[in-house]
């Protein structure tokens, strides 16, 4: 029942958690060494047009997440980070069991996640869940959107519980809902809209790492809530949150 993490540091202390199993940051990466290649590039493209970061101290460290880790624990693996971004997801397999894993990862093991966030002193909080994850507050729980992707283990109801954890927690936080991911590389441009309005699309894996890594340095995405795909036609990322974010 161990849950593989990997987080990464800049000299900015940027933390980047990984849930390796269920969402994989950076789709062609195949193992840690090629994960650090591409937040290296992705932390670059980000700062230097201001400051020129050290990304030679760019480093993965590996631990493993468990229900029976403390957040005291988990609060000593993440001391000393600037930034934490949270992409953990429950991975299907026994129908029967479904809502358990998905209870004790999307909620109650992103809630932990952010009590450690916030006894080790961490700034910002980046998590990663889904667009519908609150279908309810604009009227989209009979959209089909909705009934699959919550038929796994009622996965959005439990994002839902920790999303507005994070929301109280006092953090700053930026919460990324993305579409349907896909395994291949972005073939439209990002399009960002606030929370509850999108109910279909799709978006890259790539690219969703991308403005995960972006919300971190905005200071436009301040404890804003955005939903991410991409769109066939011209995206608007330069002229909203995320300015400069060039794909």
């Amino acid at each position: 029942k161990l849950r593989k993490i990997s987080a990464s540091k800049t000299s900015k202390t940027l933390t980047r958690i990984c849930n390796f199993s269920e969402f994989l940051a950076v789709q062609k990466c195949k193992n840690l060494v090629e994960l650090e290649k591409r937040c290296k590039m992705s932390i670059w493209s980000q700062k230097s047009a201001l400051m020129q970061p050290r990304t030679d101290r760019l480093k993965l460290v590996s631990c493993l997440l468990s229900e029976k880790d403390s957040v005291d624990a988990m609060a000593a693996t993440l001391k000393g980070a600037d930034s934490l971004l949270i992409a953990v997801g429950f991975v299907p397999g026994n129908p029967f069991k479904m809502g358990e894993a998905a209870h004790a990862v999307d909620n109650v093991g992103t809630v932990a996640l952010v009590d450690a966030a916030k006894a080790a002193g961490v700034r910002k909080v980046v998590l990663i869940t889904s667009i519908l994850t609150d279908a309810g507050a604009w009227g989209q729980l009979d959209s089909a959107g909705y009934k699959v992707t919550n038929a796994f283990g009622n996965v959005l109801e439990e994002k839902l519980v920790a999303e507005k954890y994070l929301r109280k927690s006092g953090l700053d936080y930026t919460i990324v809902r993305p579409g349907g991911l896909k395994a291949d590389p972005p073939t439209g441009a990002l399009y960002v809209a606030p929370e509850n309005s999108l109910n279909a699309g799709e978006v890259s894996r790539d690219l969703v790492a991308d403005v995960a890594v972006a919300a971190v340095f905005d200071a436009k995405a301040k404890n804003k809530v955005v939903e991410i795909v991409e769109s066939d036609k011209d995206g608007n990322a330069k002229n909203g949150v995320f300015n400069g974010l060039k794909m």
